[in-house]
């Protein structure tokens, strides 16, 4: 039976992976690596680096060409088309590429379980039964860790739960009022801009775990503006952004 393993790879840092992603670097006979837009090229740099210090040296790398996803329209079904033309994608390349009994991987920025599509798409892959396949998945560092970590604070309050969100049901949704804190992730539009609540605090940080990590901290109305300049100017320079942010409700 063919193998599909998802490797959590952290957010850049070749330091981040665990040991057991290094163990299972080196058992992959195949890896895809999704291409996106050309100015990302950087992010597939980063992934070459880690299959040459601890992949096989007969190691197939099998480029995929990510298929463009529609910003008209309906988002969730745009979204559920473009993971289907990726399963397409990742089918055909499986199939033509490993071996019954062999190993292909996904390296997976961060985590695989968080705000990622690479474990729905492993699922799609099984169910569609063209190819027995079975998956295993190497959890990574996440960039919320990172982002507690560089502001040397934990996840949760005292005694509250953790909600981790996205820009858009920001914008949608506004900052719930049943907790004091949340963390956002895939906001392209600086969502945070659109809170008009008084005494907000924002923690905010940009390629975490690579040299060019930027981090600003500070009351929400006072470096929104900044934070805005800032990414813009950081993603004018390399064609591409990752970043999070958790925003606080504090008292007076």
């Amino acid at each position: 039976m063919r193998q599909l393993t998802l490797i959590g790879i952290g957010a850049g840092d070749p330091r981040q992976l665990t040991l057991e992603a290094v163990d299972a670097l080196k058992q992959l006979d195949v890896v895809l690596i999704l291409e996106k837009r050309p100015e990302t090229h950087d992010l597939s740099v980063i992934r070459q680096h880690l299959l040459e210090k601890y992949g096989k040296q007969a190691l197939i790398r099998h480029h995929v060409q990510d298929p463009e996803r529609a910003r008209k329209g309906d988002y969730l079904e745009n979204v559920k088309r473009w993971h289907r033309e990726r399963v397409d994608r990742l089918e055909h390349a499986l199939l033509e590429h490993l071996p019954d009994d062999g190993v292909a991987g996904l390296l997976v920025w961060g985590d695989p379980s968080l705000y990622d599509s690479a474990l729905r798409m492993a699922h799609e892959l099984q169910a569609r039964n063209t190819l027995p396949l079975a998956v295993s998945v190497i959890p990574g560092v996440s960039c919320i860790q990172l982002l507690c970590a560089r502001f040397q604070r934990p996840m949760n309050q005292l005694n509250a739960p953790v909600l981790i969100t996205t820009g858009r049901r920001l914008r949608e949704e506004g900052f719930p009022a049943h907790v004091n804190e949340i963390f956002v992730m895939l906001d392209g539009e600086c969502s945070f801009e659109q809170m008009e609540e008084e005494g907000l605090w924002i923690q905010w940080g940009a390629y975490l775990g690579l040299p060019e990590e930027a981090l600003i901290e500070g009351p929400l109305a006072e470096v929104a503006d900044t934070i805005r300049q800032k990414r813009q100017a950081l993603r004018d320079e390399r064609g591409w952004i990752m970043d999070t942010y958790a925003l606080q409700r504090r008292s007076p």
